[in-house]
């Protein structure tokens, strides 16, 4: 009975001692393990920073060769001398952008109502319509018409719409006070501009042809014709 107890006893030292050997080996091989996930970290980080110092060193000659470029543009340009057509050029492009600024990039329409002497916009501003343009186109009081501000500042007028017209013979007469040229008509005294009497080469007591706004009492007339009178 005793050897029996001894027996039990050595298998029991023998069982723990087997037990420590074997969580000794285990604790040694976590223990490496986690040396082993250290030094993979810091090898990855490593490689993480060599690899960022390389592509900052990238990234600086990139950009010093562009530098580089840059400088030998602004040398070739500065040694560059323009003839002066070349600065005529430049002068022009930039009135011509001045131009536009002042004039905006699109043309300006405008319409409105001619008075006689000048067309009168939809907001009462008056523009003066050329009295050349006036007594060719024999515009009479009523006619509505288009200006076009071009983008060089020039005024082209076009009529658009004409009142109905009435054709009356009088005698071509001038005002003493004003120097204004008339023509009485049918009891009537109608201004016209004096570019169509120059024109017709018009003088006093001529007869004159004039068309007025038919139905409605104007206070201008358009020169259709002069007849000189016979000495």
């Amino acid at each position: 009975m005793q050897n029996q107890n001894q027996n039990q006893n050595l298998l029991g030292q023998s069982i723990s001692e087997e037990n420590k050997e074997n969580i000794k080996i285990e604790n040694n091989e976590f223990q490496n393990n986690v040396i082993e996930k250290e030094k993979e970290t810091e090898n990855k980080e490593e490689n993480l920073n060599k690899m960022d110092e390389n592509q900052i060193i990238l990234v600086k000659q990139i950009l010093q060769k562009i530098q580089n470029n840059i400088n030998q543009i602004f040398q070739i340009i500065e040694g560059i001398q323009p003839d002066q057509k070349g600065k005529d050029l430049i002068i022009q492009k930039s009135l011509k952008k001045l131009r536009q600024n002042i004039y905006g990039k699109e043309q300006k329409i405008i319409e409105g109502v001619f008075d006689g002497q000048n067309m009168i916009s939809s907001n009462g501003k008056k523009y003066i319509v050329p009295t050349n343009y006036a007594s060719k186109s024999k515009l009479i009081e009523g006619d509505i018409l288009k200006l076009t501000i071009a983008n060089d500042g020039s005024f082209i007028y076009k009529q658009t719409d004409l009142v109905q017209r009435e054709r009356l013979k009088g005698i071509l007469i001038k005002d003493k006070g004003t120097n204004q040229w008339e023509v009485l008509a049918g009891g009537n005294i109608y201004k016209v501009l004096a570019t169509g009497v120059t024109y017709f080469k018009g003088d006093m007591n001529d007869e004159a042809i004039i068309l007025v706004s038919k139905g409605n009492r104007s206070q201008w007339a358009a020169i259709e014709n002069i007849i000189k009178i016979q000495n």
